[in-house]
């Protein structure tokens, strides 16, 4: 089952997630100062964001990265000089495995 997170800290979202969103596939990995690192999963590259972590009036836990990737093919002779920019706004959500008592934090959300 999934239910919404009225709050959350950067100590719980710390930890790699996976991305799939578009043109934004590969590993984000949230650290607890705030800051995210991002690891291409379709081409060389890296990125770097910061992440903001609020809770809304209706008592559910938002997430929004703003981040900056330079990525490049694997032919390309020199990485290229400006990055991509994306913003990513999500909910954070728990998973719950009612099998094993297992539950995890999933995010849900749009890339812009």
């Amino acid at each position: 089952k999934t239910e919404s997170v009225a709050s959350a800290s950067f100590t719980e979202l710390e930890g790699p997630w996976v991305a799939l969103a578009g043109p934004l596939q590969g590993e984000l990995f949230f650290k607890s100062d705030g800051f995210c690192y991002f690891r291409p999963g379709d081409s060389l590259g890296q990125g770097m964001g910061a992440v903001h972590v609020k809770s809304t009036a209706a008592g559910v836990a938002t997430v929004s990265v703003e981040l900056e990737v330079y990525r490049y093919d694997q032919t390309t002779r020199e990485p290229p000089a400006d990055p991509e920019t994306y913003s990513i706004s999500a909910v954070l959500t728990r998973a719950t495995s009612s099998a094993q008592s297992y539950s995890t934090l999933t995010l849900s959300g749009h890339l812009h």
